[in-house]
């Protein structure tokens, strides 16, 4: 029992092992010739089939045709066209370029600096402190003293608070006087002595040399060489080209010619014979199907022999 689940567990392995399709290629069908999977009888106790597993596919892809290149020699005519040239004299009218006088007046400016000396005047202000006599005026301030008679009205005070006192409460009016200082301003004259800057004014010649630039324009006339054109004839050979007869000739063309030969494979498995399965007390159950190693077929190869091909005019 330990031997079959041990088998079942690798059957994932096997089959992630084995890729489908490997290498982009697509399978060949495969033909075991009618091979079927052998057949047991139901045994006791339970007993499961045994799960089928799928054929293993291989992605190699046979060559189908065996191909040589040989060379072939051909005969072909190769024309070239040729040209003809003819040629006459024309007279051509043309723009010559002579050397020229040309003259123009040149105005320039000169200057001439002189120095010239002027008066200048420089007056200051300074100030001094200054006094006079003038009346101010202020004030005194006097008190006097006044009186004033009010009247104020006194009662008896009454025994308990609020409204739980007792008895009658009498009030009378008494004349009360108030005495208070009252201020009087008085305005006065008094003398006094006020001082305040006075500006004072001194000058002083500073003389200034400054400078005197006096210009005046001088003419001159200045002559330069400049390029003229000048009419004239020439003489030219003018040729003109044309298509001529064709050149040919035969050439011989060292041609490649590929021959191909169809290839046909075939896929041969070998067979075992199953022998029925017996069943011991206790129940054995059998090992699982081995399938046959596939065929390998060699790789194919490039042909060794390169085409050629002809050589260029």
């Amino acid at each position: 029992m330990k031997t079959f689940v041990a088998v079942l567990a690798l059957l994932p392995l096997a089959s992630l092992a084995i890729p489908s399709q490997p290498y982009g290629h697509p399978p060949p069908p495969p033909h075991y010739g009618g091979y079927a999977e052998p057949s047991y009888p139901q045994p006791p106790y339970g007993y499961q089939p045994q799960p089928a597993y799928p054929q293993p596919q291989y992605g190699y892809e046979q060559p189908k045709h065996n191909c040589t290149v040989e060379d072939v020699s051909e005969i072909a005519e190769v024309c070239t066209p040729s040209l003809v040239t003819s040629c006459e004299q024309v007279e051509v009218q043309v723009k010559k370029i002579v050397d020229g006088e040309y003259c123009y007046d040149v105005a320039r400016t000169v200057c001439t600096e002189s120095t010239q000396t002027i008066d200048n005047e420089i007056c200051t202000y300074t100030y001094q402190k200054k006094y006079e006599d003038t009346i101010g005026k202020t004030v005194d301030v006097s008190f006097t003293k006044e009186s004033n008679v009010q009247m104020v009205t006194v009662c008896q005070p009454g025994y308990g608070h609020g409204y739980q006192a007792y008895g009658h409460q009498y009030c009378k009016e008494v004349a009360q006087e108030t005495q208070y200082n009252v201020p009087v301003v008085t305005p006065i004259d008094v003398p006094v002595r006020v001082g305040y800057p006075e500006p004072v004014k001194s000058c002083v010649n500073k003389p200034v040399t400054i400078p005197q630039i006096i210009c005046e324009v001088v003419t001159e006339q200045k002559c330069v060489v400049q390029p003229q054109v000048q009419d004239a004839v020439e003489s030219f050979e003018k040729c003109i080209t044309r298509l001529g007869e064709p050149n040919c000739q035969r050439v011989e063309l060292t041609l490649p010619k590929q021959r191909c030969v169809e290839l046909v494979y075939g896929y041969a498995h070998e067979t075992k014979k199953h022998e029925e399965p017996k069943y011991p007390e206790p129940p054995q159950y059998p090992q699982p199907t081995k399938y046959p190693e596939p065929t390998k077929y060699p790789e194919p190869q490039p042909p060794t022999t390169e085409p050629k091909y002809p050589a260029k005019a």
